[in-house]
């Protein structure tokens, strides 16, 4: 969960980049909102690391083309798939989830996100309505076998204030932190000029089989995508010719 606008849907294209394209499990995303390009855009960019305002329109240096042919050789081999379901009810959700496991072996499925799944039935207020919604949800699991991973919004209190969200701030029901086994909430803190950076913490809030606890991440803006830092290698980390020949 996060806050409007903070990563939760790059986050989960993270998450979802590593276990499908670099442990090859399965995995079915379903965005509500978020088309199909712009899904494969962001993976694209994540995979290449080319800027991603670039990979959306689309021009290319010959090397960044070398770089793109690779990820969609990528796509083609990986077990991937995307449902763009705008407006889609729980039971859309049962019935994609359902079928990608029988035709696919679907082991994950990411949902994108939680409180814009279309409410069908009788309860009048949201409060109600999304608990309902959540309660539905955590049966999928059970019934079908994947791993759910629901993304989710957290109210914008703890964005005034410049704080971690807490547990009880997903918006809509708290139905959603109870039905869920692993809760995670992340934070991008902004400067003393008001701007989120890189620095990210990404809060084990809720561990139904552990110990809460956080991990330090760092935001790649320009290609829009979390890492760990300790993946990350600077330019002037790098040694120069003349040192590695040294070394040797």
């Amino acid at each position: 969960a996060a806050r409007p606008s903070e990563g939760k849907t790059a986050l989960g294209l993270s998450f979802l980049f590593q276990m499908c394209f670099v442990q090859k499990m399965p995995c079915l995303f379903i965005s509500l909102e978020m088309t199909k390009e712009a899904i494969l855009n962001r993976l694209a960019a994540n995979f290449t690391g080319i800027d991603a305002r670039t990979v959306r329109r689309a021009i290319f240096t010959d090397d960044q083309k070398v770089k793109v042919k690779a990820f969609y050789d990528l796509i083609s081999e990986s077990p991937f798939w995307i449902s763009y379901a705008p407006g889609a009810t729980v039971s859309d959700i049962e019935r994609l989830t359902r079928t990608a496991v029988k035709r696919h072996q679907v082991v994950a499925v990411f949902l994108d996100y939680i409180q814009i799944v279309r409410y069908q039935g009788k309860l009048s207020t949201s409060h109600e309505q999304i608990k309902e919604t959540s309660q539905r949800l955590s049966e999928i699991p059970k019934r079908y076998g994947p791993h759910l991973c629901t993304l989710a919004q957290v109210n914008r209190r703890s964005a005034e204030e410049n704080r971690a969200p807490k547990i009880n701030e997903i918006a809509g029901s708290d139905q959603i932190e109870k039905d869920a086994e692993l809760v995670m909430l992340l934070h991008r803190p902004k400067n003393d000029k008001g701007y989120r950076g890189e620095e990210s913490i990404l809060a084990l809030a809720k561990v139904r089989e552990g110990e809460p606890s956080a991990a330090r991440l760092k935001f790649d803006g320009p290609r829009v995508r979390f890492l760990d830092p300790s993946s990350i290698v600077h330019e002037e980390d790098i040694p120069s010719q003349t040192e590695m020949e040294h070394d040797q």
